[in-house]
């Protein structure tokens, strides 16, 4: 059917006549829904559904089960809880009622409203059309006010197909652009000029659907955490494939009385990453010597400074907003054709330059005072570390302002 082909992706492969390969994606499918369906109660494969970040069982203490997808059942209840978690007070820890840096607002009391940039690489198909289309209204549909345009891009050189349709975005589209494409060399376009009109960039991959995603729950964590980087948790389409490769940004299921809504991750990664406006002049400036063949290891970047931030300031490092999550159709669509795409470049793992730390303390100083320079923080042998290994070592160090917050589904409240 049509929308089996959408679910796995198989409609590029259909419309290239490729019925060989889409076959042979029919018995693979098979198989991994019965394999999924034994798997159901317990183990699960490398990618397949969600996962729990052992910290988090540590503070949370509820007993978290591995599954592989959201069944009807789960997906409403999901739904209840968000509902629930828009409106819900807060309960903050001592600790918390301590700090002077991370103050939660909920029940919201900024009044704020956010501007949004939706940045996406799609393919010239009418599923990633319909996409973008149901995604754009998933966010509109919210209590804030808060607005989304959209910078558009298309990988493969083609937009027949949109250039038709593009009315039936339901927003504004702010930029565009058309070649063979990467992922990087679409977001080179974003310059900080575009960006400053915005609070938030979201680089969302074409391939992922908000159809369990409520922007009303993910405003309310913007608004209490203030996080400079987060992301949603990421679900596959179907039980048993692939969500993300990265096993801590995967969905926490709802265990007993406690709903893990948002936690402290290490990292973060390309595929979904809300990116506060504040940092992208000194991640473009980074990007402008990467490789952008490749989209590894700029995450990295700003994983590094999010902490820094973390540490020097006081303020949550990266956030995985697991209350609202994304579905991921792992459609692999860059991958192909004359692009060139890589995954890895050592040149994008290049050690952090003076000229990012300068960028670093810049911002650091303007974003809450810090006066020092982190660069002296580490030995002239760190300082001639890779990215990763750089980044490893910083969270080695962070110990502090790691936050959970839990919805309480007995006492219907939020607590930290």
């Amino acid at each position: 059917s049509n929308a089996f082909l959408y679910v796995s992706g198989l409609h590029k492969y259909k419309a290239k006549g490729h019925m060989s390969r889409c076959l042979k994606f029919y018995l693979s499918c098979i198989l991994t829904l019965v394999s999924g369906h034994i798997r159901r109660e317990g183990i699960i494969s490398p990618g397949g559904g969600f996962e729990t970040p052992s910290k988090v069982v540590d503070e949370a203490k509820p007993k978290v089960a591995r599954i592989s997808n959201l069944s009807k059942k789960g997906r409403k209840k999901l739904e209840e809880l968000q509902a629930a978690v828009a409106k819900a007070p807060v309960r903050p820890t001592a600790s918390l009622l301590e700090s002077e840096s991370i103050k939660l607002t909920l029940p919201d009391k900024s009044n704020a409203t956010f501007k949004i940039l939706l940045v996406t690489v799609v393919q010239d198909a009418e599923p990633a059309l319909d996409n973008l289309i149901f995604n754009v209204q998933r966010i509109q549909d919210n209590v804030f006010g808060d607005t989304v345009d959209v910078a558009l891009f298309h990988h493969d050189n083609a937009d027949q197909h949109w250039k038709h349709n593009l009315t039936k975005v339901p927003t504004q589209v702010v930029l565009t652009g058309m070649g063979h494409l990467c992922k990087m060399q679409a977001w080179i376009k974003v310059t900080p000029e575009i960006a400053q009109n915005y609070d938030y960039v979201w680089f969302l991959d074409a391939d992922l659907r908000l159809e369990d995603f409520s922007w009303n729950l993910y405003h309310r964590i913007l608004t209490t955490i203030r996080p400079l980087v987060s992301q949603p948790a990421v679900l596959p389409a179907l039980p048993g494939m692939r969500s993300t490769d990265i096993e801590e940004l995967r969905m926490i299921d709802v265990q007993q009385t406690l709903f893990p809504i948002a936690i402290t991750v290490s990292r973060s990664e390309i595929q979904t990453p809300l990116v506060s406006t504040k940092l992208w002049p000194m991640i473009y400036s980074r990007l402008l010597s990467n490789n952008l063949h490749s989209g590894w290891f700029i995450d990295t970047f700003w994983d590094f400074v999010a902490s820094h931030a973390a540490k020097q300031c006081g303020t949550a490092s990266v956030i995985l907003v697991n209350g609202s999550p994304v579905r991921h159709f792992n459609w692999h669509d860059l991958i192909e054709g004359p692009n060139r795409c890589i995954k890895s470049s050592p040149q994008n793992n290049r050690p952090v330059t003076s000229e990012d730390f300068a960028n670093i303390n810049a911002f650091l100083k303007d974003y809450c005072g810090f006066t020092g320079r982190i660069e002296s923080q580490y030995s002239s042998k760190q300082r001639h570390m890779t990215m990763t290994e750089m980044n490893d070592l910083m969270m080695k160090q962070m110990t502090e302002n790691k936050v959970t917050l839990l919805y309480d589904t007995q006492e219907d409240i939020i607590v930290h």
